[in-house]
């Protein structure tokens, strides 16, 4: 069965955005026919100034409510752990090669593994946030 994932990206090749300063994030399909591209979908940031709101946050997850993980660069604790409590799984993929980490999530199985790791282009990254 197909799985969605979302990565924040400003130019759709690179996991380039913290998820706090995200307005754009592409949606990709994962099942047994490899990655395929969704679209792009846009939402407003969800930290102005160093502060953030729950219902920003919520923006985010009701743009992205049929995706299960965001792939960003780095997000904050109280943000990676916000979404996890509402069932969103959040990995840091710093400055990786989405098309990379992608293929490598479907070849190694992390999602269906429930894992909490990504993998970049060369090592993993707590998952947690």
């Amino acid at each position: 069965m197909p799985r969605r994932v979302a990565v924040a990206t400003t130019d759709g090749r690179f996991i380039d955005t913290h998820f706090g300063h995200a307005d754009r994030f592409d949606v990709y399909e994962l099942g047994d026919g490899g990655v395929g591209f969704v679209e792009t979908r846009r939402s407003a940031a969800a930290c102005s100034r160093g502060r953030h709101e729950d219902s920003a946050f919520d923006a985010a997850l009701a743009a992205l409510g049929d995706c299960e993980a965001i792939f960003v660069s780095v997000i904050g604790y109280g943000a990676a752990r916000y979404l996890n409590q509402k069932g969103m799984r959040v990995f840091e993929s710093p400055y990786s090669a989405v098309a990379e980490v992608l293929s490598h999530i479907v070849s190694d199985g992390t999602l269906e593994r429930g894992a909490r790791r990504a993998v970049s282009a060369g090592e993993g990254n707590d998952g947690r946030g």
